[in-house]
């Protein structure tokens, strides 16, 4: 077991001891257990997956941050964390079809950065959404 902190810039999100994390890294996911060697990881936009200690599953969507981990202590720190329990499919699908629909009309290049960052943002989400489901069903 190791301590798991997330904190966005409003709150602590979730301060847990947990027994292992998986995060978005730029290379591809990566995972954490107690006693890793310590790391600094710029983290992108993904799912962070928490297992505890009864092997329960917990999952949180990240708009990407930064993980430190040393001395069996993690640190998420990212703008926007959000527990995948309470994203709405409906809304994240609607979020995505209303980028995708204002790209169309984007008038100069720091718009359309704009809109393509909030159309990755709900399309993730919505692929997080569409994960709980299927976890739901099996």
């Amino acid at each position: 077991m190791f301590h798991l902190t997330i904190v966005t810039p409003e709150d602590t999100v979730y301060e847990r001891d947990v027994k292992m994390i998986v995060v978005p890294g730029q290379s591809g996911q990566f995972g954490i257990l107690q006693n890793h060697r310590p790391v600094i990881s710029k983290l992108t936009m993904g799912g962070v997956k928490i297992t505890q200690e009864n092997d329960s599953e917990e999952m949180f969507f990240l708009s990407g941050g930064y993980l430190e981990f040393r001395d069996n202590k993690a640190t998420i720190l990212a703008d926007l964390v959000e527990n995948i329990e309470a994203i709405a499919l409906e809304k994240a699908t609607e979020a995505r079809k209303n980028a995708e629909e204002l790209l169309k009309t984007a008038k100069d290049d720091v718009t359309r950065e704009k809109i393509l960052y909030e159309l990755r943002l709900q399309t993730m989400k919505e692929k997080l959404a569409n994960l709980r489901e299927y976890r739901k069903q099996r």
